[in-house]
């Protein structure tokens, strides 16, 4: 499960441990209790650490966090597949950041390249000043003064 939860930092999909236990598409955010998975038993993963949760999940997590320093471990790659001698099919879609079937590693990687499109088409701070004060008739340079006035507060709003 470690090895499992590690797959989006070791991706580059999160930059460290912190942005892992925030990120919605690994089972480890709800284990830390910052989402929630109804499919997933998040108490029963805890007992392993502890019948307390506070103290479970800071050893859950100290437990992830050792993994780190582990990196790729072979026997782990894709699913198992090659364990189990099967064949490789030309239709399966896989990556190594996410483990499961081909339509349902599709639609994560799909969702993740959405979320980068997003965040990437986010528009300089200068041009978001420029549009706000263009849209409300006012000077930019009101903006960044500590005045209190109505439209200046509806701008930085």
């Amino acid at each position: 499960m470690r090895y499992i939860h590690l797959n989006p930092l070791r991706a580059g999909m999160v930059k460290d441990l912190r942005e892992l236990d925030r990120y919605p598409w690994s089972g480890h955010s709800a284990i830390m209790g910052l989402n929630k998975n109804d499919w997933q038993e998040v108490e029963e993963v805890l007992f392993f650490f502890s019948d307390k949760i506070g103290k479970a999940r800071r050893g859950y997590r100290l437990y992830v966090e050792q993994g780190i320093a582990r990196g790729q471990r072979p026997d782990l790659l894709r699913g198992g597949l090659r364990e189990l001698g099967e064949e490789e099919k030309a239709e399966d879609v896989f990556d190594l950041r996410v483990l499961g079937k081909g339509d349902f590693v599709e639609r994560v990687l799909r969702e993740v390249n959405e979320m980068d499109i997003k965040r990437k088409a986010r528009i300089p701070l200068s041009e978001l000043i420029g549009q706000v004060t263009g849209f409300l008739g006012m000077e930019g340079e009101g903006l960044l003064t500590g005045r209190r006035k109505r439209e200046v507060s509806s701008a930085r709003a």
